[in-house]
Parts: C-alpha cells; sequence; structure tokens
C-alpha cells in the first residue's frame, strides 16, 4: 500500500508477483488501489485493476478509488478507473456520489469528465445537499455555470428546505449568487424555519450578498417564522454596514419578532454601540416594550452592557 501510494510502480509489481494481496486493506479499509487513486498514480490504478483489485471497493466510510481521485482532482485517473469500470454513480455512507465530491472541490474538469459517463449531476447525497449546492457553498463559480448548463434545479432544496442561493449567502460568494440570480434563483424562497437569503447574508454580514439580493428582488421586510427581519438578524450580530444597507433600502427599524423583541433590543444585548446609534438616529424607539415588557434598556442592563446602558439612558432610556 505504501509502495502504492508513493507510486513505486516496480516495487508494486515486485510485490504482486511475490503474492502480495491486490484486495488487502488497511485498518481504515482502504486498498492499494484506493491509495493509488488518491495520489493520481493512473498508471498504478491501471496495474492494479488488471491484478485483480476491485475497482468498485470501498472502505470504511463507502468511499471508492473513484470518489477519492475525483475529489482530489485527479482528472487521468478518474478517467482510467471509468474505463476499468468504476460506477460513475456509486454512493459511500452519506450518500455522496464521485460528482458531489468533484464539485464540491471545484474540479470542472472531473465534472465534465463524469458528466460524459453518465454522472447524476442534480442528485443530492442524505442529507438533500447537490452538487450545486456544495459548489456554491465553497465558492466555485465554473463548476456552478457548468452545472446549470447542465440543467440542474437552480431552485432544489436540502433537506432543510436550504438552497443553493442561501448556501452561497451564507459565505458572502457574491459571484455564486450573481450566477444563480441570473439562471432564475428564488431570492424570496424560504427554507422551512422561513429564513430566507437575504437574512442569512445580513446574519453573517456579507453586506455585498444582501445588496446584489436587494436587486434581485428580495423582500427587505420579509419575516422567518420567529418573524425576525434581515433587519433583526444583522442588528443581533452587530453588523453595521449591513444595518445601514437595510435601513436605506426601507427596512422598518422597530420590526420586531413574535415577542416583540425590536433590532434595537438585540443589539443592545450584544453591546453593539454603532448599530444602536444607527438604528436611534433612524428613528427607532428606544422605550419600546416586548410582550414581556421589557426594553433595550433592560435587556441591556441585565447582559451587563454598561456602556450601552449609559448610552441609552443619553438617548432618552427609561
Amino acid at each position: 500500500m505504501v509502495a502504492a501510494f508513493y507510486g513505486r510502480s516496480e516495487a508494486v509489481k515486485l510485490l504482486l508477483a511475490n503474492g502480495a494481496n491486490a484486495q488487502a486493506v488497511d485498518d481504515d479499509g482502504e486498498t492499494a488501489l484506493i491509495k493509488a487513486a488518491a495520489a493520481g498514480h493512473s498508471d498504478l490504478v491501471a496495474l492494479l485493476v488488471d491484478r485483480g483489485a476491485d475497482v468498485n471497493g470501498a472502505e470504511k466510510r463507502g468511499i471508492t478509488a473513484l470518489m477519492i481521485a475525483a475529489f482530489n482532482g485527479q482528472s487521468a485517473t478518474v478517467r482510467v478507473l471509468l474505463d476499468k469500470g468504476a460506477g460513475v454513480n456509486s454512493v459511500d455512507a452519506d450518500g455522496e456520489k464521485a460528482a458531489l465530491k468533484a464539485a464540491a472541490a471545484g474540479h470542472e474538469e472531473i465534472l465534465r469528465i463524469l458528466a460524459e459517463r453518465g454522472a447524476d449531476l442534480a442528485g443530492g447525497q442524505k442529507a438533500g445537499i447537490t452538487s450545486l449546492m456544495a459548489a456554491a457553498f465553497h465558492g466555485h463559480e465554473g463548476v456552478v455555470k457548468l452545472l446549470l448548463d447542465r440543467k440542474v434545479g437552480v431552485n432544489a432544496g436540502d433537506g432543510g428546505g436550504e438552497t443553493a442561493l442561501m448556501k452561497a449567502a451564507a459565505r458572502g460568494h457574491h459571484g455564486v449568487a450573481r450566477i444563480l440570480l441570473d439562471a432564475g434563483a428564488d431570492a424570496n424562497a424560504p427554507e422551512k424555519r422561513g429564513v430566507r437569503p437575504l437574512m442569512i447574508a445580513a446574519f453573517n454580514g456579507h453586506t455585498e450578498t444582501a445588496r446584489l439580493l436587494l436587486k434581485g428582488g428580495a423582500t427587505v421586510n420579509a419575516e422567518d417564522a420567529s418573524g425576525e427581519t434581515a433587519l433583526l438578524k444583522a442588528a443581533s450580530q452587530g453588523r453595521l454596514e449591513t444595518v445601514e444597507l437595510l435601513v436605506r433600502r426601507g427596512a422598518v427599524v422597530d420590526a420586531a419578532e413574535k415577542q416583540g423583541i425590536t433590532p434595537l433590543m438585540v443589539a443592545a444585548a450584544g453591546g453593539h454601540l454603532e448599530v444602536i446609534g444607527f438604528l436611534l438616529d433612524h428613528g427607532a424607539s428606544v422605550n419600546a416594550r416586548s410582550k414581556q415588557r421589557v426594553t433595550a434598556l433592560d435587556v441591556a442592563s441585565r447582559k451587563g452592557q454598561e456602556k450601552v446602558v449609559e448610552f441609552l439612558r443619553s438617548r432618552g432610556a427609561q
């Protein structure tokens, strides 16, 4: 196995000639074939298969030589394995196929090879994550374009209802988000809890992505299942630049979630003074109360945010 991983062809031939088992496995269930494939030794891969190695043999997690070669970007090895009969749509223990692994790693050429051999580019693994979602999450613009050109579903959701656009928004990949929107991605599609792409971008402080989503039709005052808006989520994390963008695009500064908690209150809880000042300067009610009769001042006091308490009192909090 060591010889296979390091590409020592003559040593592998000698070992096989002296009775070495081409199907032997290590503690992780990996064979010499898997190790050779991982390192991209396509000549050794062909040799091992010809000497009896199972081209579709998998290690303990169900990962095959094709999957690991695809993930590692070993295009020549991928071709050899496919020529030798590797299952292009085999799945590992998580339900992932070689195509999804290649997409997650950003390997366009390998995706093209797999597609030519009949790979399912649209299907998802057990959690419903598709190749498009994986590529979007990791910011691989070329792979996203390739998959969309192959007509994969741009608005498909995973097990939680998250779309590729949401995955891109979470990481601030506005280039990917633009490609998805141009391909028809729904800027307002909610996942199962009602969370939308704009909310995700706002929570994570990805202002440019939020700006793009608003341009693409995202509703600035949409609410999730808890009644939270993008503004409340941004304020809770102290995302001043994003808060400014949302308010200037029409976000209601005192929009409260179902328990009456406002953006000012969550900003106070987190000690985000700049956000607090901006919200107050743009009309937030300093003495608004939640359904539990709690104000921003109460929240700040309970959280030990002394500077916030002082500031709020200077702005009329009672």
